[in-house]
């Protein structure tokens, strides 16, 4: 079995070497350093298990608790589109790869400084890849654990990172939350990872935040979900990475036990132990066949404009560069638009709010009368309790209510007025695509998704200086001192005088909870237009150049390099067979 094993994977690499020797004849860097990665990864034996899902979601957090220590960071967003690979070492170590090839060695503690937006905002410091080395029992057999960039903020140097390293997974560990469940985002992006990986975990992390009920309801709800949407039976493993990881480091077995961690790492030692040598070689199989594809393609579209005229090719250029000025000034205005509409759904939400403070003012304090009422008997500082604590629970039912409903309100808002840009965005991407098919004969990018809105969950009541705890002392000394009934009509009128104002502070609370949402999703969004479309002029523009140039390179006869590119293609088309 192992003979068998060590042969065919001895043939897969004497294919990649084929090709990489190929790949180099006709400069195409992007592939030789994929081929390259491809070799050194078979020839280790290692296995990439690849944890992806959208951000915030928890992905850091399990792969500590798989290393078995806190040495990812947490709670930071990895806008900077910074993949982190952990392998075994002897010593622990962080090596940061910058996109010029040099590499700096770093402590694990300083890793926040190259993935997070504050420290690195928009990769300034042009980080390629964070290669962590650790001495965990979990990785001494060749097992190399990838974090990536979390979907969910749609920026092109986040997701298109995360989809562009999908090719390098061997499987992938697949990350969704409890709260929400599954979404239509997530949905896509697992469609797409099942293209490249045949072996997928799916995870439901944060369990901790539901019961037993509710964990069972929302796994089946994303079972269904995605049976419906990718025809597919899945198996989902609901989880608390951070009870797992709380639980093993402060040696607490009932919080690991309630985290259901067992029964997921039990079907993952399994699967590395008899399944990983042959998903390995159809992994590395199938990752040999796309990139010869690549390079077919490639010399494809090099031979075709080869044969181009100069002329031609340059009145492309001299076109697409036209065209650069109305896609600033149609940016600009897509900006301006999206800004102005996110004024006016927060408009809404304060006007909405208000509406709940005048419709639930009176039934308040009406309630909190009847209450003073049937109560009388109390001492003032038990009045002032009761009568605090039912105003706090009654403001808080009446939030959570409206809420629930307000926050879907926004969302159909909000994903209505992005579908309308985002439209215009890939009606440009689409244009640019167009001049690059001419050019190339494919195109450079793909249409984007809708930006969804970011589901934030800092929203908390706060209750004033009203609050029993917080009562004057000597308002409360002095209804002491009164006799009883007086001393809780006091009260009575203290807290009845603050509710409107506790009403309009949380209220104001949970607008700021919208604003936030609204703005940071919008944030998205125009980062999104301006990356997208200025960096897909760049890189065509570049590209068309450097075709130029190299036409003007072969003046009048291009014969000798076409056929050479031909026998060239030719030769790659024999390693398929």
């Amino acid at each position: 079995m192992l003979q068998d094993f060590n042969i065919r994977k001895e043939e897969i690499i004497q294919k990649l070497k084929a090709l990489y020797e190929y790949s180099r004849d006709v400069q195409y860097e992007n592939v030789c350093d994929r081929l390259k990665q491809e070799l050194d990864k078979l020839e280790a034996s290692e296995f990439n298990l690849m944890v992806v899902g959208q951000f915030k979601r928890g992905k850091s957090t399990l792969l500590n608790y798989l290393i078995g220590d806190e040495i990812l960071p947490t709670g930071v967003i990895p806008i900077t589109s910074i993949i982190t690979e952990i392998k075994y070492g002897d010593r622990p170590g962080a090596y940061v790869v910058f996109t010029d090839g040099s590499v700096r060695e770093v402590a694990t503690d300083d890793l926040p400084e190259y993935v997070s937006e504050e420290r690195n905002p928009e990769n300034e410091k042009n980080v390629r890849i964070i290669r962590v080395h650790y001495p965990s029992q979990n990785l001494k057999n060749g097992l190399v654990l990838i974090d990536t960039p979390g979907i969910g903020s749609i920026f092109k140097h986040n997701t298109e990172v995360a989809y562009g390293h999908l090719p390098q997974a061997d499987a992938v560990v697949f990350v969704i939350s409890s709260d929400p469940p599954i979404s239509e985002l997530e949905i896509e992006f697992l469609r797409e990872v099942k293209k490249f990986v045949d072996k997928v975990f799916i995870i439901q992390n944060k369990i901790d935040y539901l019961d037993d009920e509710q964990v069972k309801t929302t796994v089946e709800f994303s079972e269904r979900v995605i049976k419906n949407k990718l025809e597919e039976q899945v198996e989902i493993y609901p989880v608390s990475a951070l009870n797992a990881l709380n639980g093993v480091k402060k040696d607490e077995r009932e919080r690991f036990e309630k985290s259901r961690m067992a029964a997921f790492e039990h079907d993952l030692n399994t699967f590395l132990i008899s399944g990983k040598g042959e998903v390995l070689l159809s992994s590395a199989k199938n990752k040999f066949n796309r990139m010869l594809e690549d390079v077919l393609d490639y010399i494809g579209f090099r031979i075709s404009n080869l044969e181009a005229p100069v002329e031609e090719l340059e009145g492309k250029l001299a076109d697409f560069e036209n065209c650069r000025h109305e896609l600033g000034i149609q940016e600009r205005e897509t900006v301006q638009l999206v800004d102005t509409y996110i004024k006016y759904i927060i408009d809404d939400v304060e006007k909405h709010i208000e509406t709940v403070i005048k419709d639930n003012l009176k039934g308040i304090v009406d309630a909190l009368e009847k209450l003073y009422d049937g109560n009388k008997g109390l001492k003032p500082r038990a009045m002032a309790q009761l009568l605090q604590e039912t105003m706090e629970c009654r403001i808080k039912e009446i939030y959570e209510a409206f809420n629930a409903k307000e926050k879907e309100h926004v969302r159909a808002e909000f994903e209505k007025l992005i579908g309308r840009f985002t439209e215009r965005l890939n009606k440009s991407i689409e244009y640019i695509n167009g001049v690059s098919r001419d050019v190339f004969g494919f195109q450079v990018s793909q249409p984007v998704e809708n930006v969804e809105l970011v589901n934030r969950d800092v929203f908390y009541f706060k209750f004033g200086p009203t609050s029993p705890t917080l009562l004057l002392p000597s308002k409360m000394d002095v209804a002491k001192l009164m006799p009883r009934s007086l001393g809780n009509k006091m009260i009575f009128n203290e807290v009845i005088a603050t509710v409107e104002q506790q009403m309009e502070n949380n209220g104001a609370n949970l607008k700021w909870e919208y604003v936030c949402r609204l703005r940071d999703s919008k944030f998205i969004f125009e980062r999104l237009f301006r990356e997208k479309i200025y960096s897909l002029i760049d890189n065509t523009h570049s590209m068309v150049d450097r075709i130029i140039e190299e036409r003007k390179k072969a003046e009048e006869d291009t014969s000798g390099a076409i056929n050479r590119l031909m026998d060239i293609k030719r030769e790659i088309e024999r390693l398929s067979k």
